[in-house]
This record gives C-alpha cells, sequence and structure tokens, in this order.
C-alpha cells in the first residue's frame, strides 16, 4: 500500500518537522503560526508558494492533505500507548501533531475557499483542538482516557435505528426495536453459554 512505502513516511516526517519548526523557505507566513489567529480566520496569511520543488498544485494539495492526516494519527497513536499522565516528551510531540493538524487543515481551508469549494470548513470544534493542543503541553493529561467513544457509539446506533422509522410512530417504534435487539443480544449470550457449558 501506498502510506507503507518506507520513503514517503520518511518525506512526512520531513514536512511535519519543517511545518512544526517554522524552517519552510518555500513558505510566506504570519510569524505567530502558533497564535489562535491561525484558527479564527487570519490564516489566508499564511499560503505555500512552492511546497517542494517540482510538485505541481494538485501534489501540493495532497501533501498537505497527507500531513494533516499524519499528524492527527500519529497524536491518537500517542495518546492511546501511554497512560493518564504523560512523560514531557511525548506531551510536547502530541501538542505539536496536534498544532501540526490544525494548521495543515487550515492551510486546505483557505486553498479550498479561493477556489470557492467549501470541502475543509473551520469549525469551533478546531479552535477546541487549539486547546487541547495547549493543555496537552501544559498539563500533560492523557485526553483520550476521558473519551466517550462509546458513548458516541450507542448514540449512532439509536440514530440508526430512529432513521429507519417512519415520523409518526418514531417514539414507540425505537424503543420497541431497541429492546428487540436487546433481546437477540441475550439470546446470543445465552447460546454461546450452552454451548461453552
Amino acid at each position: 500500500m501506498f502510506y507503507e512505502n518506507k520513503t514517503y513516511v520518511f518525506c512526512l516526517k520531513i514536512i511535519s518537522q519543517n511545518l512544526i519548526s517554522g524552517n519552510f523557505h518555500h513558505y510566506r507566513c504570519d510569524p505567530q503560526l502558533r497564535s489562535p489567529n491561525l484558527i479564527s480566520g487570519n490564516f489566508h496569511r499564511c499560503y505555500p508558494q512552492i511546497f517542494l520543488v517540482g510538485t505541481s498544485t494538485k501534489d501540493m494539495v495532497l501533501q498537505v492533505l497527507a500531513t494533516c492526516c499524519y499528524s492527527l494519527q500519529r497524536c491518537i497513536f500517542l495518546l492511546d500507548g501511554s497512560g493518564i499522565i504523560l512523560d514531557r516528551e511525548t506531551a510536547e510531540e502530541s501538542s505539536e501533531m496536534l498544532l501540526l493538524h490544525i494548521k495543515a487543515y487550515s492551510w486546505l481551508a483557505a486553498y479550498f475557499y479561493k477556489l470557492r469549494i467549501m470541502v475543509f470548513r473551520i469549525r469551533p470544534k478546531l479552535h477546541y483542538i487549539y486547546h487541547q493542543a495547549v493543555q496537552l503541553r501544559e498539563w500533560r493529561i492523557n485526553m483520550s482516557v476521558f473519551a466517550t467513544w462509546s458513548d458516541e457509539s450507542f448514540l449512532g446506533k439509536i440514530k440508526l435505528v430512529g432513521t429507519a422509522c417512519h415520523g409518526k410512530t418514531m417514539t414507540s417504534r425505537v424503543f420497541q426495536r431497541y429492546l428487540l435487539r436487546l433481546a437477540l443480544l441475550v439470546h446470543r449470550h445465552n447460546q454461546l453459554d450452552e454451548s461453552i457449558g
């Protein structure tokens, strides 16, 4: 697969390090890249003239998109492999990866906004991620420990049941179908117990 290519991963790390350190000579940037102004609307002051020598605009966008995805995935990987209190190096790298994700996402939003394609929209959640990055560095508390993945999954399942029902009978049908699913779950569990026991 393309992402398993060692050269590609190495290039992603080089691009990420250059974006983090601000040593990207092909960027004309607002000197306050780490400020919330990047998120609040002044991100249009930071755009690349040339991302890498000899690359087309399409390749440049793909590289920024890959950096955006890689940095978020790297942060999640670091947090998932750590305890509730992060060591200083992990907290710093996680924070830098989240900030890099914000920078890359903001660049993509500005690029596509100029083309009048509303794909990467800046929402309040991006500002929240900025505060999470700052808190990761300062407090060194693993925020993934407090995640509510199971609650969100439950709400998603209820929504799927609700959208399959007619609007007039939705309330009663959601409860009926949910109870039916619970009954099937209990029945399967009992069958499994009988087959093992």
